[in-house]
């Protein structure tokens, strides 16, 4: 990790007097419209560093330094260089390069982890991390506002200190969970499948530790450790999965009224770019107008109009293109999750939907569910019942065999399908 020395980053005004201005330049840190962990940053006053200068962009009247830029930047000293996540990498050798910026200060939002420092690290490697305070790489934020100029705090020099600070059982522990991930979880994916990384093992480690999760290290405990760590990972994951099942089953009511809807959509505007967001708000806020345009696009907006029995939709192709235009749909599954579609039953969709819903009203059932599975065979038959009527009647004999005869496959289920999962035919 490289940094200018005559550059230092502080996160309040007073900091500064702590430097010879003259000999330092300082950048003040702007989190108000960040995400946690991530921030702008001001440059105070003019810069001596050319890359520095290059890399300023105007914000509300004011020189920041853009995270985005400053990779460029340094990416155009060597024609062999090249772009690798938050690192530069040159071809002519394989060592990263990551270019940051210095904070001699321990970031105030991060003070919570010296409270927890009861047993371990040693308070002595407590002091040595928080007096050598934090770096800022050029890496952005998704869900920024200005995700293009935003850089993240990194405690990449404290996580090298706390390695140090293990004994050997712990430090054997980490190997084998680094070895059991690129052998075991991600041997043979690609880097956009793999979905667990070394910096997910080291987290964990340093989580079970801290917790005095395993009270005696030691060899002949190696094995238990490594379990411990596992079960730490698989728990993340569950925690997740419950996550996914309260956006699922919260939802706001529906909301037939353009006046109604309307200001369910300007309040989910309001809040969805509010900082102070957590990253499993964000998907429920989005979810939730999904379901606002869903509903309100059956009744009010969208143009329709009938042929024989069938309803069509105009769609904007254009706005559909920018969206999803040019990806595969490989890609564009691989990270999808899908649930049992839900449909409202006092909303008409298509005209051969009506007799099941009014059915289901009368005994009081105000959703109708389609399961995944059950809408993915449909969509096969319908792609390929004129063009390849071979694998249309296969989808249609898989779809029989999953209603009439399929035991082992719940039609209805809290379980969120994945996109592998949608791909693999019941039978």
């Amino acid at each position: 990790m490289l940094w200018p020395n005559n550059h230092r980053v502080i996160w309040v005004l007073s900091q500064s007097q702590y430097y010879n201005t003259h000999r330092q330049t300082l950048i003040l840190c702007d989190c108000s419209d960040s995400p946690p962990g991530f921030t702008l940053l001001y440059l105070m006053s003019s810069s001596t560093h050319g890359l520095i200068r290059r890399a300023c962009v105007r914000i509300n009247k004011r020189d920041y330094v853009s995270g985005s830029k400053y990779r460029q930047v340094w990416c155009s000293i060597s024609p062999d260089c090249i772009q690798h996540g938050p690192c530069v990498t040159s071809i002519s050798y394989t060592c990263d390069q990551a270019y940051s910026l210095k904070c001699d200060f321990w970031p105030l939002s991060a003070s919570s982890w010296i409270d927890r420092c009861h047993t371990w690290p040693q308070p002595h490697v407590v002091d040595d991390i928080v007096q050598n305070g934090c770096h800022f790489l050029a890496i952005r934020h998704k869900l920024g506002i200005h995700e293009d100029h935003e850089w993240r705090i990194s405690f990449s020099l404290a996580e090298q200190k706390l390695l140090y600070a293990m004994n050997h059982c712990q430090a054997l522990t980490y190997i084998l969970l680094k070895l059991f991930l690129t052998e075991i979880i991600n041997n043979g994916l690609s880097e956009d499948d793999k979905s667990l990384c070394s910096y997910h093992m080291k987290t964990a480690v340093f989580w079970v530790i801290q917790q005095n999760a395993i009270p005696h290290w030691c060899p002949q405990n190696l094995l238990g450790g490594f379990w411990v760590y596992e079960y730490t990972l698989i728990s993340e994951a569950r925690f997740d999965l419950n996550i996914m099942e309260q956006i699922y089953s919260t939802d706001i009511p529906s909301t037939p009224v353009q006046q109604s809807s309307m200001w369910y959509l300007h309040t989910i505007e309001q809040m969805i770019v509010s900082p102070l967001l957590t990253q499993y708000q964000v998907p429920l806020l989005q979810k939730h107008s999904a379901n606002i345009l869903q509903q309100t696009a059956f009744v009010l907006h969208m143009e329709s109009y009938t042929q024989g029995n069938k309803m069509r939709f105009n769609v904007d192709e254009e706005m559909y293109t920018e969206a999803v235009g040019g990806h595969s749909w490989s890609t564009k599954m691989r990270q999808a999750v899908a649930w049992d579609i839900t449909l409202d039953n006092k909303t008409s969709y298509i005209h051969e939907l009506i007799p099941e819903q009014q059915s289901a009203l009368q005994n009081t059932v105000r959703t109708l569910y389609i399961p995944s599975l059950v809408m993915l065979y449909m969509l096969e038959i319908l792609c390929y019942r004129h063009i390849d009527t071979t694998r249309a009647q296969t989808a249609l004999d898989d779809l029989q065999t999953l209603v009439h005869a399929d035991q082992a496959t719940p039609l209805h289920d809290s379980t969120p399908l994945h996109s592998t999962q949608l791909f693999t035919p019941s039978h």
